[in-house]
């Protein structure tokens, strides 16, 4: 745009109102690709200049994926695979397993425990199993690997699927075969077959975290493992319903179903424990298996007194149950068949209060209806019923519930005791064993020489691996494969994957798990500096003020211009500086634009990482009407200083030519007063030439300009739209004028008498400053009856 065009556009809009637009040249960069040492945002190109060190610093990737090339502090990386960055500010660590208890971080390992309580399973109408033990078993090389538990399995720990830490007790532990373990689930659904619970296990410093009796307090008067070899039979409940003798073959020794199991040899082998007397219903439950002929005909599995009788009928095969009542009397039923084979079955004893019900391997065999309290017993024997009923077989995990358990419950305990009710997963480790981390690319802005890596990290299980390259995209870099782990303190220019005075840089974080833990990752720092030390050895030259001579008088932010400097590498940009100094005093040479850009100090130059000069330009001019929040204050005289710097932020100096005050534009942004009136003779015109006008040139009613004075007048006849005329023509504002010297005008046939019409004419007068400021005009009326003269034919 002209001076011309921008003086129009900013003093003669309708009503004086003025409208800036002003652009910053670039206010801020969000985006874009990277071109050598420079920075291309919607289609600009835009230098990236840096201070001659800076580190670069991460300590922060919580900000997710990103493929932007970077170069100052970011919290985003390139790719990751089985490392968790984004769940907090600060670190990276392994990525943990979803859902993994918070109570179990140091804990390596755990497997999936998934329930199978539907009625297809049970062959019964299956309820929601509440508070229920489940028998938990572990085979050596099918669902567990002892070569990651403790010896004796302290370090097992369950909790259900929403991380509630469940009770349970270890019955066997044997690292050579299958283990027993017995966790109580707080509910398992009806007819669900996928409520699940987790094993956890692999903490060498685990101690033991059973707790025995939490298991078996749901109605549970006392349960007998029969897993001790010798001694006292221990009841597993809080009742401490131990034995009180233990007359058997062999004890604890035998194979049982779940462990261990006693031997009776049907001729006298009994234990004998208090009397346990439920109130008003119980359940018996065992695991029996007939190994020769009964004492009498009868294999008496338990007996209280005969409140409460269990046996085995040799001659059968059936189950015999019966209870004692205060209402009833005795009352007992045989059923079932099939226990004289040799093999464990589960027999079942159950009175509700108005049923007694006999089962055999979890399916109900008979049923009797009976009432009333039970009656006061003796005390429990195992075994035998004295004189001569006797056990000649095997029995295993006796239990005994003042809870006449229902259907389902029985069938469910029968489903679990014979490892047909739970599903173990495969393991899934707390962590993955590594996992890798590879940040964004680093553009240093410059070619770079790269200094001392430093990083912080917990554990020795990260590996830090730097790589650079001369291009952004890293083409020509080495494999990751290829290069090695860096210690922190470590020197890059002596690693095998970085090359001093490549411009883009990239590391690689690799963690590896710890045992149970995972390496922690906190900060990482690159610090580098440019391989370019050298100043631009020619500055900026053949500046000047487009439209307007250096020293004089504008209006308009004016735009400034040079010619190149030049640099062993490449000159980046100019640091500037613009003075504000008195209108016509000597320049204060005060301003240095590398420490101080004057009246363009805070501005926002849109430089990349410019920690240089305060207002760098990019390009080889500077349009001072485009920087957004420039103001100049009017009535001032501005220098303009320059000095050229580099893509390193290597900064001119004297020696590369003059940068100071090397050109001014003197600013007047206000409008000059009009004259008061117009002074014409009072006749009528006959004749063009004989027209004429004048104006006051001094007092109240001259014109004036109090900052760049006046330069003239200009005027047009009939009509202020078309051009103005004067007698002078101004080259720097492209106007005609009259100047400030003259007093009066009179028209000329040449150029005036084709705006002159017969009647009344008006003349438009106004005032123009030596800043090309135009005052709106003032009209004058005259009339005119005679006719135009007319000129003679001039022959070409």
């Amino acid at each position: 745009m002209t001076i011309k065009e921008k003086l129009i556009n900013r003093y003669l809009k309708p009503r004086f109102s003025f409208v800036w637009l002003q652009m910053a040249v670039i206010s801020a960069l969000t985006a874009g690709m990277a071109i050598g040492l420079f920075f291309l945002v919607n289609d600009v190109v835009i230098p990236r200049i840096r201070a001659t060190s800076t580190p670069w610093v991460q300590t922060d990737w919580s900000g997710g994926d990103s493929s932007t090339l970077v170069s100052e502090t970011v919290n985003t990386w390139t790719s990751l695979d089985g490392v968790e960055a984004t769940a907090s500010a600060g670190l990276i660590v392994l990525d943990q397993t979803d859902g993994w208890s918070s109570d179990y971080h140091n804990w390596a390992y755990r497997r999936k425990i998934t329930f199978d309580n539907t009625d297809a399973t049970l062959g019964v109408t299956s309820e929601n199993l509440t508070d229920f033990p489940v028998l938990v078993k572990l085979d050596t090389g099918t669902n567990i690997d002892y070569t990651k538990t403790q010896d004796l399995g302290q370090d097992l720990r369950f909790t259900d699927s929403d991380g509630t830490v469940l009770a349970y007790e270890i019955e066997k532990w044997d690292e050579t075969g299958s283990s027993y373990v017995w966790v109580k689930v707080p509910q398992i659904d009806q007819n669900s077959n996928t409520d699940y619970v987790y094993i956890y296990y692999g903490n060498t410093g685990a101690s033991d975290g059973q707790t025995e009796s939490s298991v078996w307090n749901s109605g549970y008067k006392m349960v007998q493992h029969f897993n001790e070899s010798s001694g006292v039979h221990y009841d597993s409940t809080a009742n401490n319903f131990d034995s009180n003798s233990v007359t058997v073959t062999e004890q604890g020794a035998d194979i049982g179903q779940i462990d261990g199991a006693d031997h009776f040899n049907g001729a006298g082998d009994n234990i004998t424990i208090t009397a346990i007397s439920p109130a008003s219903q119980v359940t018996v439950t065992t695991w029996f298996k007939r190994l020769g002929v009964a004492g009498s005909g009868y294999h008496t599995i338990y007996m209280q007194g005969t409140q409460i009788e269990l046996d085995a009928i040799e001659s059968t095969g059936q189950i015999r149950a019966g209870v004692t009542t205060a209402t009833m009397g005795r009352q007992v039923f045989n059923s079932g068949s099939g226990l004289g084979d040799g093999q464990f079955h589960q027999l079942g004893l159950v009175y509700n209060g108005e049923t007694l019900k006999a089962y055999i391997d979890g399916v109900q065999t008979s049923s009797q209806s009976v009432s009333g309290a039970l009656s006061t017993g003796s005390a429990t024997t195992i075994g035998k019923l004295a004189p001569s009923y006797y056990v000649n077989g095997v029995l295993d995990e006796i239990r005994v519930s003042d809870i006449g358990r229902s259907a389902a419950w029985i069938a469910a305990s029968y489903k679990s005791e014979t490892n047909a009710f739970n599903t173990i997963a495969d393991e899934v480790s707390q962590y993955p064993d590594s996992g890798i981390l590879i940040s964004n690319i680093l553009d240093a802005g410059f070619a770079a020489d790269w200094g001392e890596l430093s990083y912080t990290a917990s554990g020795s299980g990260v590996t830090i691996k730097v790589r650079t390259d001369s291009s952004p995209d890293m083409s020509g870099a080495t494999d990751w494969g290829s290069c090695s782990g860096i210690a922190s303190g470590t020197d890059l220019t002596e690693t095998d994957c970085v090359t001093d005075q490549d411009q883009y840089l990239q590391y690689q974080a690799t963690l590896t798990v710890q045992g149970a833990l995972s390496p922690e990752l906190y900060d990482i720092s690159v610090p580098f500096t440019a391989s370019d030390q050298l100043r631009p050895s020619v500055n900026a030259a053949n500046v000047a003020i487009t439209g307007l001579t250096s020293g004089n008088w504008t209006s308009t932010e004016p735009t400034i211009t040079w010619t190149a400097g030049t640099d062993d590498t490449a000159v980046a940009g100019y640091c500037i500086s613009l003075d504000e100094q008195t209108v016509d005093a000597t320049p204060s040479a005060s301003l240095n634009p590398e420490t101080d850009a004057g009246e363009m100090n805070g501005l926002d130059d849109g430089i990349t990482n410019n920690s240089t000069c305060p207002y760098i330009v990019a390009g080889t001019s500077v349009d001072l009407s485009s920087i957004s929040g420039l103001t100049l204050p009017t009535n001032k005289q501005y220098w303009f200083s320059i000095k050229a710097v580099d893509a390193a932020g290597n900064v001119a100096n004297d020696i590369a030519g003059p940068w100071q005050d090397l050109v001014s534009f003197k600013y007047d942004s206000t409008v000059p007063t009009n004259v008061a009136y117009l002074t014409m003779p009072s006749t009528n015109f006959s004749n063009v030439v004989d027209m004429n006008f004048s104006w006051p040139t001094s007092g109240g009613s001259a014109s004036s300009d109090s900052e760049s004075g006046v330069l003239g007048w200009q005027y047009q006849l009939n009509s202020s739209a078309g051009s103005w005329q004067g007698t002078t023509y101004n080259a720097e504002f492209d106007l005609d004028y009259i100047p400030a010297t003259a007093s009066a005008y009179t028209f000329i046939a040449a150029r005036d008498e084709a705006n002159v019409i017969t009647g009344n004419n008006v003349v438009y007068f106004r005032t123009v400053d030596n800043a090309g400021i135009l005052l709106l005009q003032i009209p004058m009326s005259f009339l005119f009856h005679g006719r135009r003269q007319h000129r003679p034919m001039v022959k070409m």
